[in-house]
Formats: structure tokens, sequence, C-alpha cells
């Protein structure tokens, strides 16, 4: 069974595991490699999701638990309505972790009054947040600047 709780700044390096492997895993025929280093920071000593992000007011963050260990997680930035993060790790894909969590964010929206959730879904996941409701908007780039372009698709749902 899956449990959501609140992150913590001490989840920080769970999180960066969890995304990183999800992406080396589920993303690899969507983005270049170059790509991939950058989204993960593979080769850097970059935070993916650093503790004082994960404890800032304008941010709520979720972990997802089985059997006490973290397996996935998901974020939200209240001040600008943006589902910020939802990734789940490969070794319990298909049981239920990705909807749990996005159903938590989409409460945290509305508790928030935030009427319609936006997201930038990376490529391999625009399936998942369609079959939840998404509708895709827009395909965008973001990054450049310190590394390199990632396509990603502008996603919404009214919640």
């Amino acid at each position: 069974m899956v449990e959501i709780r609140k992150a913590t700044s001490a989840d920080s390096e769970d999180m960066d595991r969890i995304q990183r492997d999800s992406l080396q895993s589920q993303a690899v025929d969507e983005y270049s490699s170059e790509q991939l280093e950058y989204m993960t920071a593979v080769d850097d000593d970059r935070l993916l999701i650093p503790p004082e992000k994960i404890e800032a007011d304008s941010h709520v963050y979720i972990i997802a638990e089985q059997d006490g260990l973290p397996v996935g997680y998901g974020g939200i930035d209240i001040d600008e309505g943006l589902l910020a993060a939802t990734f789940v790790d490969p070794s319990v894909l298909q049981q239920g972790v990705g909807q749990a969590i996005a159903e938590r964010l989409q409460q945290i929206a509305q508790d928030h009054d935030i009427g319609v959730l936006r997201t930038y879904a990376s490529l391999n996941v625009t399936g998942f947040y369609e079959q939840i409701g998404f509708q895709k908007r827009e395909c965008v780039t973001v990054g450049g600047g310190a590394g390199p372009e990632i396509p990603s698709v502008v996603m919404e749902k009214r919640v």
C-alpha cells in the first residue's frame, strides 16, 4: 500500500535518486544523452530538488512510500499553480504510485484555490497526464542557458 506524506529537506537525496532513476529508465527514447545528463545532474553536484525549495512556503512536496521506503515524489508551486514534478521509482511502475501522488497534488491545489493546474511534462509522461485528465496546450522548449534545451509539453487540468 502507498502512503503519502509531506516531504522534508531530509528527503532531498531520495527525491534526486527517484528522479534520476525514473528519467534514465523511462525517457531514453525521447531525450538525447546530453539532455538526460543535464536533467538528472549526473555529471555535477547540483541537487535537483534543493532542501530550501522543499521547505519553501510557496512549494509543497510530497513523498510516496511503500513499506517505509520512498518510491515516488511530487511537488506543486502554489504561487504559480504549477505541478512541478511527479516521479516514480521504476521498480514500482504501474502500481498506482504516480496516480496517488497526482491525486494528492490535485487536492493540495484545490485546498489552495488553484482553479487550473499546469505542468511542463516531459515527453515520456504526456500519456500519464492525459490519463488523469490533463490536456496538452503547447509544445515548448525549456532550459538552455547553462544546459541544453529540453522539449516539454505544457498541459493543464481544471481542478
